[in-house]
């Protein structure tokens, strides 16, 4: 595979996995001031890549 150079790691910072997790107060705020959000059921399907689209 060609593109990027480097090891890549999962994100850890809870505001950023928060805001992409259905039902979390950080996905609902990120819906009202964007109006749209990739959202997941939960973080394991985050972590495997199947999300859905909200607004």
């Amino acid at each position: 595979m060609s593109g990027i150079d480097r090891e890549l790691t999962l994100e850890t910072r809870t505001s950023l996995i928060d805001k992409h997790l259905s039902g979390t107060r950080k996905a609902q705020s990120e819906i009202e001031s964007e109006g749209i959000v990739h959202l997941f059921n939960n973080r394991e399907t985050m972590e495997n890549g199947k999300s859905r689209h909200r607004n």
